[in-house]
């Protein structure tokens, strides 16, 4: 275990992929579940393959290599708005 990784400080998107790729080597990338349709709200069996997962790059770049802290420019007002 790389202790000095730390999950608190990684990006939402980041623990996800790192957990979906825990989920995948330790009982394969075939995921069942049971759904519900949001319009009929019939439920039903699914399967899910992990492995078709992508990774979606992030739109903007963090304020500094490496940390977990975004600026935003708020449109109207102009000030910015700093988010981690």
């Amino acid at each position: 275990m790389n202790k000095l990784v730390n999950p608190d400080t990684m990006l939402t998107g980041d623990r996800n992929a790192v957990l979906i790729g825990l989920r995948v080597t330790g009982y394969g990338s075939e995921y069942h579940a049971r759904v519900s349709c949001p319009e009929c709200e019939k439920e039903f069996e699914n399967q899910f393959s992990l492995g078709n997962l992508t990774l979606k790059p992030l739109s903007v770049a963090p304020l500094m290599p490496n940390m977990n802290l975004f600026g935003y420019i708020l449109p109207m007002s102009g000030h910015e708005v700093l988010k981690s």
